[in-house]
């Protein structure tokens, strides 16, 4: 899997009365997706569980 990611200067608030701070929030710029069988089968490895149960 691929994975580019970008950190962006924006405005968060929590509500509408507050000023708000400036922080860096990460968001991805590029990626691409696994496949699901190899997913499945990784997790079932090394979790020790099945690939059926993963399935399920």
């Amino acid at each position: 899997m691929a994975m580019k990611v970008k950190a962006v200067e924006k405005l968060l608030k929590f509500d509408k009365n507050s000023a708000g701070v400036y922080r860096y929030v990460m968001s991805p710029e590029m990626y691409s997706s696994l496949n699901q069988k190899k997913v499945i089968k990784e997790a079932a490895l090394r979790s020790g569980v099945s690939q059926g149960v993963m399935q399920a």
